[in-house]
């Protein structure tokens, strides 16, 4: 009984922290700024989706999987949800990386 609470549990918890990843997209072209390809490929983990805001003020939601960054006038950049860990790699708090 232990046994099958505990893996629930931990299945769970993977839902969870797979659920709260999102990926900034930039367009990269000759019109993406240097801060806007900086973030590209990024893979953010937060606590919840609001949290996105603190790090893009601007920003605005378009769905519950799409977060728009505006990090300055007439940016394109599109963050959104990624639902599964497969192919990302831990490599500090709130930023993980592809592998």
């Amino acid at each position: 009984m232990i046994v099958e609470v505990l893996e629930v549990w931990e299945a769970a918890e993977r839902l969870l922290r797979e659920y709260m990843l999102w990926r900034y997209k930039a367009v990269g072209d000759d019109r993406t700024c240097p801060e806007c390809s900086g973030w590209n490929g990024q893979v953010l983990s937060v606590e919840r989706s609001d949290e996105l805001r603190g790090l893009f003020p601007y920003g605005e939601f378009a769905g519950a999987a799409v977060f728009y960054p505006r990090l300055h006038p007439h940016c394109r950049c599109v963050v959104k949800r990624v639902y599964s860990g497969e192919g990302l790699t831990l490599t500090g708090n709130p930023f993980w990386q592809e592998t």
